[in-house]
């Protein structure tokens, strides 16, 4: 008798005088159909797959599912109660996380906030402005643009009275244009809230302000609106106008 080079089956040797072929036959036969039927097991069969984009995934040891393709833009998601352990969802939002970025002392006529065109959402603090005469009043553009501000304002002091403006388009964004100015006292501090910053449409802001204006009365003003400049915010300029500068106060930038 003879075996195979690779599975060892037995089979009859040329060389055998006397052979049993029945015998041997079924010899071969069993072993044949033995091992054929294990590699049937072992191997993936393509009728499993039934529509482009199916998957094959394991249920148990040993053992696979199909997974039909899910809706065009969902993603692959681990979830133990589906039967395969996977399903296709829809992608959630990724979570925003804000971090000060920049940090300084205004100085000069101008500070520029730079490298900014990555961030969607900024959020710019300033205290205790001071200026180098007078009154003045701080404003602020938006990638140097000094087109395309459309605001809406008011302001509360303590008389009390209410101002307010709409304008369709400003040279930049004044925190107090059409208001009374600063003086040169310290006593004031602004929040600006910049959104859709990263986007190639448009800008929404929003400032809420305190101060003491020229009179020396205590002021809270309200500035909101949109810069319509279809391009990313790329930089903050803060600047002092009517040909002013800084004499004091700080910065604090955050971004997300």
């Amino acid at each position: 008798m003879a075996t195979t080079p690779n599975y060892g089956w037995v089979t009859p040797a040329p060389t055998d005088f006397v052979t049993d072929l029945p015998a041997d036959f079924e010899t071969f036969a069993d072993a044949v159909d033995a091992d054929v039927y294990a590699l049937d097991q072992a191997v993936v069969k393509k009728t499993l797959i039934d529509a482009k984009g199916d998957l094959l995934a394991g249920t148990a040891s040993d053992t696979i599912a199909r997974l039909a393709i899910g809706a065009n833009g969902s993603v692959l998601t681990a979830d133990s109660g589906e039967t395969t352990g996977i399903k296709w969802a829809t992608p959630s939002a990724a979570g925003r996380t804000l971090s000060q970025i920049a940090t300084g002392t205004l100085s000069g006529s101008t500070v520029t906030l730079s490298s900014l065109s990555t961030y969607d959402v900024l959020f710019l603090q300033l205290h205790s402005i001071t200026g180098n005469t007078g009154n003045f009043s701080p404003q602020l553009t938006l990638s140097g643009s000094t087109t395309g501000y459309i605001l809406r304002g008011s302001e509360i002091s303590q008389t009390p009275s209410i101002e307010a403006e709409s304008t369709a388009s400003r040279a930049a964004l004044a925190l107090n244009r059409g208001f009374q100015h600063l003086r040169t006292s310290n006593d004031n501090q602004y929040g600006i809230l910049l959104e859709n910053c990263s986007a190639t449409g448009f800008t929404t802001f929003s400032a809420t302000k305190y101060y003491l204006n020229s009179s020396s009365v205590k002021v809270k003003g309200e500035l909101n609106g949109i810069h319509t400049v279809a391009a990313a915010v790329s930089s903050i300029e803060i600047i002092n106008d009517q040909g002013h500068t800084f004499a004091g106060g700080t910065y604090t930038l955050w971004g997300g």
